[in-house]
């Protein structure tokens, strides 16, 4: 998959720690089942935070801020949830000072 390439190349530079959001891993659990990509990706994430790498780390709980000023969509909406679950996530790492989001989703660019 070219965005787990993304995420090993980023991790191989020891330079930034990698936060994968919660709403990421539930996104690649839901399609494991029908996509190859995603079943590496999972098994690949498993095995390195088994292992403590460093420069890896899931989304914790309470590692999320709301996001003021903007209407929340409905949690049956899947795909504006999930992208909300995420801005949550942002704005969390944000408001600590900086992050950088690798994604390769087109339609959050």
């Amino acid at each position: 998959s070219t965005n787990l390439q993304m995420v090993k190349r980023t991790l191989g530079l020891k330079k930034f720690t990698v936060i994968v959001p919660a709403v990421a891993v539930q996104q690649l659990d839901g399609l494991k089942k029908t996509e190859k990509g995603a079943r590496d990706a999972i098994r690949w994430l498993e095995r390195e935070l088994g292992r403590g790498n460093r420069w890896l780390r899931a989304q914790k709980e309470g590692e999320a801020m709301k996001v003021e000023g903007r209407e929340y969509p409905r949690q049956r909406e899947r795909k504006d949830w999930d992208r909300f679950q995420l801005l949550e996530c942002l704005h969390y790492f944000i408001s600590r000072g900086g992050v950088t989001l690798l994604t390769g989703d087109p339609d959050l660019l």
